[in-house]
């Protein structure tokens, strides 16, 4: 504190100094003195002029007084300078002296730390240097053999295990601090190492040396070359160290949760005398080494996190820097040209800059955050509050049924990791106890009713998730999966319509255009084939095929209509916003179908399921009724209606296998023609046609269609995943062998417009019902007939 007193004083009177010097002291010398002129006669006046710091100071006869007085001044001058540096001299002391203070306080801060790092270091022989074992190539084929790793787990586990003491979890957090700070020491190295390489191996450097500038050139290559191999190494082998003491710990976790039960994070409980965690937690004996772990874990996370978002913003930096000079546009420019990161404000009403902040906010993000849900939150951008966390530890999560075993959050994120019970009037100790609560739907339901009902209106700046814990592994986690809870600021929401943005509404518009088009188009091309299409009198397309052009495309529309509404009521039914539906327009039968975007989460994976799934289901079934009772017009039409019915070749029927068994079953005969053979068909089977295909199209389980977020409230969000890419191998191996143009071009669209997530339910735990399961299951297989041929027939 004396020191930092000292350097303010210091620069205070040097910037005094520089001000009196720089704007100058009026310093008052006489200018004008009276003589007797009759005495001494006329004498000529003598005037002396004194430049001080660029001051002019005019005066005339008394030059001595003049004299005196700029001497005076200059001494003034001369004293406040060498106070100044005096002044400026101790300054430069204090902040040496400051910053060895700083010096002495880390090393004391991180003593207990380096001691231990030490001793894990001796344990696992990263003490001896790299030259004795051959070199960097030979050290680490040597120490990464299954039988040495095992055996150096095992040597820093019973250093933990059975220490005269256990560190403690600051100690260790203090570990993971020093060991990250060491690597970025050695990053920072290997980056200096890697200019020295550079600048050996530019075309400046490669002009012709002879004698010693060679050989030294030559040796300091080499040391270059040794010291990364010595710096690579030495950040191996502090990332490994860590790893193995927190696997250590982890598996101490596991030793004392089967022994003593599942544990509990006490810090988010009032532990009064009624409390039952109360009881339970004094039941635990020792230190809580699964809390620790995952601690620990967090911890790291945190600083690699930070490590990598420092490399990206070095590397941002340097890109900016060259885009200057380039004059071009910077970093954040592009990525908002490319994710089309709206302009946002805070609570405040203050803007903020989204793109920017979007961008090392992602780099950062934790692994626990699921990935339909981290986009969300990292666009947002909006923070949750700590004593908004705080709020919900006290009046929410404490005093429900699910008790919480760790925690961890970011700036933007918060997650409680714990268990499910069936009630709070006694906690089990045991696994098995455990698996029977299936009770994850009804205790989260609980908990948001707790939210609602909390104090300063918490639910409208926080809401919640449930998960299973994404970073569960059988190796390290005891009894099966934690549920998790995930905590957001309430701003966190799906796209909403007026961020779309001019580019978004335009596209929008082109699509609908497109779409009625290439409606009109398929509705009058269905006629082609009709010999009765033109009059041949006049040359004219006859009226009563355009009335049939309208009537089809009438049709087609009204389905789509039909699709869009069976949607809208179950939103409506569900409390679930959606938004205006986008067209998909199509070359070959004029309509793709509508992309339905959701504008807000719906509750559970049962009401995701029955929203997507009401509108391709309806659609279909309506098609095939009508497809059918087309057949049945067609079989049954008189002699004069069939010269006005549209036109298809024989093929388009075989084209398909589920409409292929139902011309087979209705009019066989149709199915006994040659491919290229023109059959007049019913106006019902060319709008069904359409409803059929693109309803089929959208129960594929893929990205955000309708069938992808099905496949999602069925499945979950990994296995709908590898289900999405099992469809796409399965349509591009139809693509390859059947030639189906249609395929392509609906992989295509899915693969650049709908390929990302579906936004989360609130509730990803509760699986929907056994009969929706089949349901699905029923419609998929369906859909799978209605896109692939009919023996003998080609694909569309």
């Amino acid at each position: 504190m004396v020191h930092r007193m000292t350097l303010k004083c210091a620069l205070f009177c040097n910037q005094v100094l520089l001000l009196l010097l720089r704007n100058g002291q009026t310093f008052t010398i006489p200018a004008k003195h009276h003589i007797d002129k009759g005495s001494l006669g006329s004498v000529p006046t003598y005037q002396k002029s004194v430049r001080f710091r660029g001051k002019l100071y005019g005066s005339n006869h008394h030059g001595l007084s003049e004299s005196s007085s700029a001497s005076s001044v200059e001494e003034k001058a001369r004293s406040l300078r060498e106070k100044a540096e005096a002044l400026r001299k101790e300054a430069s002391l204090a902040s040496v002296e400051l910053e060895a203070d700083k010096e002495t306080a880390k090393k004391r801060k991180y003593e207990q730390a380096e001691v231990f790092i030490h001793e894990i270091k001796d344990i696992l022989d990263y003490n001896r240097p790299i030259e004795q074992s051959g070199g960097a190539e030979v050290y680490w084929s040597e120490k990464m053999k299954e039988e040495i790793v095992e055996s150096d787990k095992q040597a820093v586990y019973n250093k933990l295990k059975r220490g005269e003491q256990l560190p403690s979890t600051k100690l260790l957090l203090l570990v993971a601090e020093r060991i990250f700070q060491r690597r970025e020491e050695c990053l920072k190295k290997l980056r200096d190492l890697e200019m020295v390489r550079d600048e050996k191996t530019s075309p400046e450097a490669s002009t012709f040396n002879i004698g010693d500038a060679f050989n030294q050139q030559k040796e300091k290559l080499k040391k270059a070359d040794d010291d990364t191999a010595k710096y690579g190494v030495e950040i191996v082998q502090y990332m490994t160290m860590w790893d193995y003491i927190v696997r250590a710990i982890e598996k101490m976790g596991v030793e004392d949760e089967e022994e003593f039960g599942i544990s509990i994070d006490s810090s988010l409980y009032r532990l009064d005398e009624s409390s039952d965690v109360k009881a339970y937690v004094s039941q635990q004996k020792g230190a809580d080494f699964t809390s620790m772990a995952k601690e620990l874990r967090a911890k790291e996370r945190e600083l690699m996190m930070e490590s990598i978002a420092n490399s990206a913003r070095r590397v941002v930096a340097g890109i900016n820097e060259k885009a200057e000079k380039e004059k071009e546009s910077p970093v954040e420019s592009f990525v908002d040209q490319t994710l089309g990161l709206p302009g946002k404000t805070d609570n405040n009403r203050k803007e903020f800059n989204v793109t920017s902040s979007a961008l090392y906010d992602f780099i950062a993000l934790p692994k626990w955050v699921p990935g339909s849900l981290g986009g969300l939150v990292v666009t947002s951008g909006k923070k949750i509050e700590q004593s908004d966390l705080k709020l919900l530890k006290e009046e929410v999560l404490d005093g429900s049924r699910f008790y919480v075993s760790s925690k961890d959050s970011t700036k933007l994120v918060a997650i409680y990791r714990g268990y499910v019970q069936p009630s709070r009037k006694s906690v089990p100790r045991n696994s098995e106890s455990y698996e029977e609560a299936g009770l994850s739907g009804e205790v989260f339901s609980e908990i948001v009713e707790r939210l609602n009902h909390a104090p300063d209106n918490l639910s409208d700046r926080v809401q919640l998730f449930l998960y299973d814990d994404p970073e569960y592994s059988p190796k390290v986690d005891y009894g099966g999966p934690q549920k998790v809870i995930i905590a957001t600021s309430k701003s966190v929401q799906p796209e909403q319509g007026e961020l779309r943005g001019t580019g978004g509404t335009a596209l929008v518009a082109m699509s609908t255009i497109f779409s009625c088009v290439g409606i009109l188009s398929y509705s009058l091309l269905s006629f082609a084939l009709n010999e009765n299409l033109y009059d041949p009198s006049t040359g004219d397309l006859k009226s009563i095929f355009v009335q049939g052009t309208f009537v089809i495309s009438g049709g087609i529309i009204a389905l789509q209509l039909l699709h869009e509404l069976s949607h809208w009521i179950m939103s409506k039914r569900l409390d679930v916003k959606m938004g205006l539906p986008v067209p998909i327009p199509s070359l070959q039968i004029g309509l793709l179908g509508t992309i339905a975007p959701l504008r807000s989460f719906p509750n559970s994976r049962t009401e995701l399921f029955d929203f997507a799934f009401a509108g391709p289901a309806t659609t279909f079934l309506i098609s095939v009724i009508a497809y059918m009772c087309g057949l049945s017009l067609t079989v049954n039409a008189s002699v004069d209606s069939i010269p006005f019915f549209p036109v298809w070749p024989a093929a388009v029927f075989k084209s398909s296998f589920l409409t292929g068994c139902m011309a087979s079953l209705l009019a066989s005969k149709i199915m006994l023609l040659p491919a290229a053979t023109p059959v007049p068909i019913h106006p019902l089977c060319t709008i069904a046609e359409v409803g059929l295909v693109s309803s089929a199209l959208n129960l594929l389980p893929i990205g955000r269609t309708d069938g992808g977020r099905v496949s999602t409230s069925v499945f979950g969000d990994k296995s709908a995943q590898a289900l999405s890419l099992a469809t796409f191998f399965f349509m591009a191996v139809v693509c390859l062998t059947k030639r189906s143009v249609l395929l392509i071009f609906w992989g295509l669209f899915t693969l650049l417009f709908q390929r990302t997530p579906e936004i989360p339910t609130r509730d990803n735990v509760t699986e929907v019902h056994d009969g929706r399961f089949i349901f699905y299951c029923v419609m998929l297989v369906l859909s799978i007939l209605t896109l692939v041929p009919f023996p003998g027939g080609l694909a569309m």
